[in-house]
């Protein structure tokens, strides 16, 4: 049958799942309370060094002091500082840095660095790709309510990717994030619809509305 997140827009989809702790109006979804931290607190002069606002950007700045509150014990900055060495923003990718700062901030209860995870696990950004691992942080940001994460997880059952292929689950997932607001799950929805029985439907809407009614 192919993969399903082509057939509903899969391949953008999973390139605009935002990771950082950018303001809204750089991030890929409305509403990014969760996603962002949009207010700028204790990181605004990195986030502006990083972005260039009021600035020229300057990402070497912003790492040297992520190092330095990460260095200190500040998981979000040791979060921003991975995903900076995972990418390569200031210089050569760090995969193996960036993947143990990554997975100290995920454990210090950080959802946006199991979404950073996932999507280097699935890229191979950190070495082989694995899909299965990538699964895993998808769901743990998933379930600590992280909408891209949601939408990505979604994708992956959809695919059969890290596990069997679950549709019913994945129109679960999707429907969660489109409720929330994320419009490539919506778009999801209304291009899959076709594919999944009734019965199917209505049951994976009823535990999307259960798994909101906890959260």
């Amino acid at each position: 049958m192919g993969s399903l997140t082509a057939a509903a827009g899969g391949g953008a989809a999973y390139a605009a799942v935002p990771e950082s702790e950018t303001p809204d109006r750089l991030c890929g979804f409305q509403d990014c309370g969760t996603l962002c931290r949009c207010r700028f607190d204790q990181w605004y002069a990195d986030i502006r060094l990083r972005y260039g606002y009021g600035m020229t950007a300057d990402p070497e700045a912003a790492l040297y002091w992520y190092r330095k509150a990460a260095e200190a014990g500040d998981r979000r900055a040791a979060f921003n500082l991975g995903l900076m060495l995972r990418d390569g923003t200031a210089g050569k990718p760090q995969p193996e840095t960036s993947l143990t700062l990554l997975r100290q901030a995920a454990e210090a209860g950080i959802p946006e660095a199991d979404l950073a995870l996932g999507n280097g696990y699935r890229l191979g950004l950190f070495g082989a790709v694995d899909t299965s691992v990538a699964l895993a942080h998808y769901r743990a940001a998933a379930e600590a309510g992280l909408v891209p994460a949601q939408h990505a997880l979604a994708n992956m059952l959809a695919d059969g990717l890290g596990i069997r292929r679950d549709l019913e689950s994945a129109y679960t997932w999707w429907r969660i994030a489109a409720w929330k607001g994320a419009t490539l799950s919506a778009d999801a929805l209304s291009r899959v619809d076709w594919l999944i029985a009734p019965k199917v439907r209505r049951r994976a809407i009823l535990r999307a509305e259960a798994w909101l009614a906890r959260h």
